[in-house]
C-alpha cells in the first residue's frame, strides 16, 4: 500500500458437488442414480406428499402415478424430475382384502389374503410402527399402544403391493 505495508490472506473455498437427480425406470422400479445419499420418494400428483417408508435407493411401484425423488447429500438436497408410470398391472383379487373396523380402536382385523403377504403399518409422518411376515389368510394387529390419527396399512405380497388407510380413533 501507500505506506509500503504488505499483507497475505489465504481463503480456501469448497464448492459442494452437484447432486446427481437422475433416476433410472426398470419396469415399475425408479432408482436414483445419486450412490450414497439419503432419499425420499414423493407423489408428484399429491403435493410432493412423501411416501411412507420409501427412503430406499430404489421404489418399486405398486400403482400407477407420478413419482419423483428427493435426495439429500450431507446438508443439501434436490429433487429429481417427476417419473410417469402406467405400466402397473391391477389386480383384481385385491378388492376382498379388507381392514376392519375402521375407525379401530383396539384390535385391527385384516381379512381376505390368499397367499404368503409382507405386512407394514406406518404412521401418519412415515414411521414403520408394524412390520411382519404372515402366511394367514386372515390377521389380527393390535392398535391399543397407537395414538389416534391416520396409518397407512401396506400388504405385499407375490401378486399384489397394495396400501389401505386406518383411522385409529378412541
Amino acid at each position: 500500500d501507500a505506506n509500503n505495508c504488505s499483507s497475505t490472506k489465504t481463503i480456501s473455498v469448497t464448492q459442494p458437488s452437484a447432486i446427481n437427480t437422475s433416476v433410472s425406470i426398470n419396469g415399475n422400479t425408479l432408482t436414483a442414480l445419486q450412490p450414497s445419499a439419503n432419499y425420499q420418494w414423493v407423489d408428484c400428483n399429491n403435493s410432493y406428499a412423501a411416501i411412507p417408508g420409501e427412503t430406499g435407493q430404489s421404489f418399486v411401484i405398486s400403482s400407477n402415478g407420478n413419482y419423483a425423488v428427493v435426495i439429500t447429500v450431507g446438508t443439501c438436497s434436490d429433487t429429481s424430475g417427476c417419473s410417469v408410470i402406467t405400466s402397473v398391472l391391477s389386480i383384481v383379487k385385491t378388492e376382498h382384502i379388507s381392514i376392519y373396523p375402521n375407525p379401530a380402536d383396539g384390535r385391527v382385523i385384516i381379512d381376505g389374503l390368499y397367499e404368503p403377504t409382507y405386512i407394514q403399518m406406518y404412521d401418519a409422518i412415515g414411521k414403520l410402527m408394524v412390520d411382519f411376515n404372515t402366511k394367514d389368510k386372515q390377521v389380527n394387529i393390535d392398535v391399543l399402544q397407537y395414538s389416534e390419527g391416520m396409518y397407512i396399512v401396506r400388504m405385499i405380497g407375490d401378486t399384489y403391493n397394495i396400501q389401505k388407510k386406518l383411522i385409529i380413533k378412541r
